[in-house]
């Protein structure tokens, strides 16, 4: 075929075909799609590592983003790490600091280190991102907002509250004039600074705003949705730390159902809201409800 001249053409179409599969994997893929794809992962892999010559600029990360989001969606972070890893050294060297498919790897690779509790290696790499997309997009871009989501989760989970804060009332307030009060991006930063509150004690603030993007996700994304069962046991963990048990119980019921059928019963977040379900009981139990 090569001989023929079509050598090319076939690996660009092979490349074009491979990139189709790793679009059909969202960032949180459902149980069924993860053994849907998990035969085409490895032919994925030889687009990503072995033709990215004859992928397109525009859909040079899709490939490594992919397969990253496929493992992530299992729990297995170092395996999605390693994808992440990959992507930035490849987009960089051909696309140059300052594209933003540069930032995009700069901020997955960060998150990989996030998720696994790696926060000084994630933070220079959440700022670096954020700075990029500033300066490529501008201050009041959408994407520029999800940067500081990023760096504001960051801190959050370090205890920097008050670091983390005015980074998600920042992204709020971007959401609600790009997108709209009732968008899923706004429901999202509710719930994030929500959390915020609630860590802090401060119940009566994070109530609203979790119940607000429970609405929100509930109408725009559906009952069954995982981002919808997050605010579900987000909700049901504010109303156990006040005692309000008996209102706790069945949100943690609910969103403790909806993982086990998007993600599987041996998912981390499907063990997680589980675990949050048998202690609440474990708690009325106790105190006699």
């Amino acid at each position: 075929m090569a001989k023929q001249g079509e050598a090319n053409v076939l690996k660009i179409g092979y490349c074009r075909a491979m990139v189709r599969v790793a679009q059909s994997i969202p960032q949180t893929p459902t149980r069924d799609l993860i053994a849907a794809v998990a035969p085409a992962i490895p032919h994925v892999g030889e687009a990503a590592m072995g033709l990215q010559e004859w992928l397109s600029d525009e859909k040079l990360i899709r490939p490594f983003t992919g397969i990253a989001w496929f493992w992530e969606g299992q729990g297995a972070y170092a395996q999605a790490e390693q994808w992440y890893e990959q992507c930035l050294w490849v987009v960089r060297d051909r696309l140059g600091q300052e594209h933003l498919n540069t930032a995009t790897s700069l901020r997955n690779l960060a998150r990989a280190y996030h998720l696994q509790g790696r926060y000084k290696e994630a933070e220079p790499l959440y700022i670096q991102a954020l700075d990029i997309r500033k300066r490529q997009l501008g201050a009041e871009h959408p994407d520029t907002a999800a940067g500081l989501n990023s760096l504001a989760g960051l801190y959050r989970v370090q205890g920097r509250y008050r670091e983390a804060e005015p980074l998600y009332i920042q992204e709020n307030d971007i959401y609600k004039r790009q997108l709209g009060e009732d968008h899923p991006h706004t429901a999202s930063n509710l719930n994030n600074l929500a959390g915020l509150y609630d860590l802090q004690g401060r119940y009566k603030e994070a109530e609203p705003l979790y119940l607000q993007a429970l609405d929100i996700r509930q109408h725009k994304l559906g009952a069954e949705h995982f981002d919808t069962a997050q605010t579900l046991n987000n909700l049901a963990a504010l109303y156990g730390a006040q005692g309000r048990y008996t209102e706790a119980e069945p949100l943690y019921l609910q969103a403790l159902q909806i993982a086990e059928q998007r993600l599987g019963n041996n998912h981390p977040h499907t063990v997680i809201f589980r675990n949050n379900l048998d202690r609440l009981r474990n708690k009325m139990s106790h105190s006699g409800e």
